[in-house]
């Protein structure tokens, strides 16, 4: 043999050698195998895009819990015939009845897809189809693969988010995520620390052997709304006025991103009140508390709750003219009221705490007159006079 026959020779080797470094997986040959024919007039793709020659078939078994590549081969966009290795008892493989699984790798982008989907073929020499058999035979018909894809909920954190977890469609492994300072990151599960990180954008990149959509994804953190300046007048209820107003000053709200909009929450009945601007007015008697909503969907609670009350003394007379004094009648305790005429007739019943505004069951206003309460306490029992 020449020297020149031997560098040849030696080259071939080496090449062989760089190919099977770049496949990542290894295979052990046994003593029982099943082949599974692939043509090269299929689809054969990975998100939507053919494969190239050099890139890689494998199909996977079990084995202890952890996916062992038994066979592949290397696409040469050439007919081939993929041996699947079974266990013979000395060496691992698949069991007889096992499922294939495939991956494919892209040699172009040194990753895996993991979620790939394959039909069969099936009749004439075809002696089985997704299952391993000793000497069995199969025969693809499709074979698609889709990149995985990592994403958060939402692309815009506010600065009480808490942790946040990445979210993955498809089969995704050992990433590693990176972004610049600023941003809380873990660096192996990428759940973001959103409280602990400063507000700004960032932009998280994915390393994974993994075949993935993107290698990266932009996210943001908004600050946080301030209410420790916050400056509130409140006007409180009365015996002639049982409703308390309650203005907020817009300008000591810093933070976040504007505009505002506010809410009251009465903690009691847990509901919520919106204003037309900073002003709440007809706020009946209860425990409310400020929440602030900035664009971004963001809130914010004041700390301060604001309690809306009347006088004990208040005489129970109501005067339902609409002018805003004592159109109605407030009544504070938890329970069911009953109203009723002085003749003992049911006029209506009230789901309470809640205001009698002089009207019966068909919301008719009821004539002049004293009427009675009657609660499931007996501080609830009340003689109301209805004027005109």
């Amino acid at each position: 043999m020449t020297n020149r026959h031997i560098w040849v020779l030696l080259f071939w080797c080496w090449s062989c050698m760089l190919t099977a470094q770049n496949i990542p997986w290894k295979v052990r040959p046994t003593g029982v195998n099943h082949t599974i024919f692939i043509k090269n007039t299929i689809p054969l793709t990975v998100n939507g895009v053919t494969l190239e020659a050099g890139d890689a078939i494998g199909v996977f078994y079990d084995s202890l819990g952890v996916k062992a590549c038994g066979g592949y081969i290397e696409w040469q966009k050439q007919p081939a015939a993929l041996t699947a290795y079974g266990d013979d008892g000395i060496n691992k493989g698949f069991k007889t009845g096992e499922v294939f699984t495939f991956r494919v790798w892209k040699k172009s982008t040194n990753c895996i897809s993991e979620n790939v989907q394959v039909t069969y073929i099936s009749g004439g020499i075809i002696s089985h189809t997704n299952q391993f058999a000793p000497d069995g035979i199969s025969e693809l018909s499709t074979l698609q693969g889709t990149a995985s894809t990592i994403r958060y909920n939402s692309g815009s954190f506010c600065k009480d988010a808490g942790l946040q977890a990445p979210v993955f469609t498809g089969s995704v492994s050992q990433v590693i995520y990176t972004s610049s300072e600023g941003l809380t990151l873990n660096e192996s599960t990428g759940v973001i620390d959103v409280t602990r990180s400063e507000p700004g954008n960032y932009t998280i990149t994915f390393s994974s052997p993994v075949c993935l959509t993107q290698q990266q994804i932009s996210v943001s953190i908004a600050p946080g709304i301030n209410l420790t300046q916050l400056v509130t007048t409140f006007i409180d209820a009365t015996c002639e006025k049982q409703k308390g107003t309650l203005e907020i000053d817009i300008s000591t709200i810093t933070g976040g991103t504007k505009p505002y909009r506010l809410a009251l929450r009465e903690t009691s009945r847990n509901e919520t009140i919106t204003s037309v601007g900073n002003r709440f007015d007809n706020l009946i008697p209860g425990s409310y508390e400020l929440i602030v909503t900035d664009a971004l969907q963001c809130q914010q609670i004041a700390s301060t709750t604001i309690n809306v009350s009347t006088p004990t003394d208040c005489v129970p007379v109501i005067s339902p003219n609409g002018d805003g004094v004592a159109d109605a009648f407030y009544i504070p305790s938890q329970g069911v009221v009953k109203i009723y005429n002085r003749y003992g007739q049911l006029l209506k019943t009230l789901s309470t705490p809640s205001e009698w505004d002089a009207t019966d069951e068909s919301g008719n206003l009821v004539p002049m007159g004293n009427y009675i309460l009657v609660g499931s306490n007996a501080a609830d029992k009340k003689v109301i006079t209805v004027i005109r």
